[in-house]
């Protein structure tokens, strides 16, 4: 886990002015101060990937990006009205915003050029998702919580990234599986697979 960190600081220019590395699940996220940096970073994070065959994303430390409601206004500006932007919502937790839109492909852009003009403008990271065409109030009950527990979210996928990268135990472990559905049946799939370090259930239904 630390070589990765070491590698990134190594190989990542000193002009980036990366603020925090962390885990995010399975994702590494770099925070960075400079503004340049994070709006063209794609060739030095591309080698970087190849390198340690790990997905790597650069986001701004919250620092640099704009107020929320400029954001929110810059958005309209640039993304056409035949979009339906239904919402825009931000986490200054992931330093990202989210984009609902009826028609999301106008959101992107071609070739990803509105997308990458609303990055560049607003300096936040910008996710796009298509709004749900019959409204759902279990769908927005979700997102609401998702979105309200940012930072609780934030240190759970941290711990999690911790754990997945770090080093292998050399000592042979033991692993249990158990069936808690599903094994001579159709349907009602439950997995519990155990090992010293964790407990994970798999295919639950």
């Amino acid at each position: 886990m630390m070589k990765i960190k070491e590698v990134l600081l190594e190989s990542l220019p000193k002009e980036a002015e990366i603020t925090d590395i962390c885990f995010e699940g399975s994702e590494i996220v770099v925070y960075v101060k400079n503004e340049e940096f994070f709006k063209n970073n794609g060739e030095i994070i591309k080698a970087l990937v190849s390198k340690l065959k790990k997905r790597i994303s650069v986001r701004p430390d919250p620092a640099i990006s704009t107020d929320m409601e400029e954001a929110k206004e810059i958005i309209k500006k640039i993304v056409p009205e035949d979009a339906g932007i239904a919402d825009i919502t931000f986490e200054p937790a992931f330093g990202r915003l989210t984009i609902e839109a009826k028609k999301p492909g106008l959101v992107i852009g071609k070739g990803g050029a509105t997308l990458k003009k609303i990055k560049d403008q607003t300096l936040w990271f910008p996710v796009v998702r298509r709004a749900p065409t019959i409204p759902s109030e279990v769908v927005q009950i979700i997102r609401k919580v998702l979105f309200e527990e940012s930072e609780f979210r934030k240190k759970f996928l941290n711990k999690l990234g911790e754990r997945i990268h770090a080093a292998e135990r050399k000592e042979i472990e033991w692993i249990r599986v158990g069936f808690l559905g599903s094994g001579r049946e159709v349907g009602r799939s439950s997995i519990l697979v155990q090992t010293p370090r964790s407990n994970v259930m798999l295919d639950c239904g």
